[in-house]
């Protein structure tokens, strides 16, 4: 926060080969597969926890499963993606999770996987997102799915592409 109290964040513009660059600087963050890798604009946020299966009700993600997720609080309307720490926990049986966008069906690639019972993984990715959530919701949002294996999940959104 600057004297007056307001906000600034730093804005990264992306640029070919997935490197973001700013006037102080540069991140290297991978550029989203399915978008135009010049003009996209990257905007940090504080973490946000998202998802927590622990504590949503939910259990554990077990084969065959899929969740709903919204993207947060902070995450824009409009956004196309965003970028987040996706962690499994309290795995009982190997296996992967994939992301989609709510409404579409899932293209089988996968974004973490497990081997180990008992095993703690975690992986920053970035996740596509819908910008027509389901009913009922205002944020944008997404879909994680779990085509083999159990385990908690946990997603952090700490920032989104537009």
């Amino acid at each position: 926060m600057d004297a007056q109290g307001v906000s600034r964040r730093r804005l990264f513009t992306l640029g070919f080969g997935g490197a973001l660059s700013a006037a102080a600087g540069a991140m290297a963050l991978p550029a989203p597969a399915n978008a135009a890798t010049s003009g996209l604009l990257f905007y940090p946020v504080m973490r946000e926890r998202v998802y927590d299966s622990r504590s949503s009700g939910t259990g554990p993600m077990t084969a065959g499963q899929e969740r709903f997720v919204q993207a947060g609080s902070q995450v824009a309307q409009h956004a196309i993606g965003i970028r987040a720490n996706l962690t499994v926990v309290a795995v009982s049986k190997s296996g992967f999770l994939g992301t989609h966008i709510d409404g579409e069906g899932w293209d089988g690639k996968s974004v973490i996987n497990w081997s180990s019972v008992g095993e703690v993984v975690a992986n920053e990715i970035y996740i596509p997102v819908s910008n027509a959530p389901q009913a009922g919701s205002t944020e944008t949002a997404f879909n994680i799915v779990c085509p083999n294996g159990s385990a908690h999940v946990i997603v952090d959104v700490v920032g989104y592409f537009q």
